[in-house]
């Protein structure tokens, strides 16, 4: 997970049918793109939605949900691009919409950039045993890092 680029994952949190992966990198600056393409065939209202996981190492700590965790995803198509910002470590695991947008027939794409946090270890990690790093000072504890994980999108067409 220490790669610049997207590695895939094979795991049980993932979705699929009849295999659970997903893609995912640590975050970086934004230009690490991953990239959902949908040929819509009906002009119309759809909710997107995206398929959240959680995924962490304890050492290094790496974890898609710390606290203050960032996803910027962006829906686009040939009228519009709006950029949905999700707080990653207060949402369910599971479907979460990005919410619900008019698509007129052809290219769609729902797009997950790279961008998250770095926090510090603090006490609260600590107490509640997230790092344990015996010996070492405080100062000294490692830099937590964002997991970003594209995992499925899907739209579905909502009646009006």
């Amino acid at each position: 997970m220490e790669k610049k680029e997207w590695t895939e994952m094979f795991t049980a949190e993932s979705y699929g049918i009849p295999v659970r992966s997903a893609f995912g990198k640590v975050s970086g600056t934004g230009t690490g793109k991953a990239i959902w393409t949908a040929d819509i065939k009906e002009t119309g209202k759809y909710e997107v939605f995206f398929y959240h996981q959680v995924s962490s190492l304890t050492y290094p700590p790496i974890s898609s949900v710390f606290t203050g965790s960032l996803l910027h995803y962006k829906v686009c198509n040939s009228l519009m691009e709006k950029e949905v910002i999700v707080e990653a470590d207060i949402i369910p695991v599971g479907w979460v919409s990005l919410g619900k947008f008019d698509f007129p027939v052809g290219k769609a794409q729902v797009i997950l950039d790279d961008r998250g946090g770095e926090i510090k270890a603090d006490a609260e990690d600590k107490s509640a045993g997230l790092v344990q790093v015996h010996g070492v000072p405080d100062d000294k504890l490692p830099v937590k890092k964002q997991l970003i994980i594209a995992d499925a999108v899907k739209l579905v067409r909502v009646k009006e």
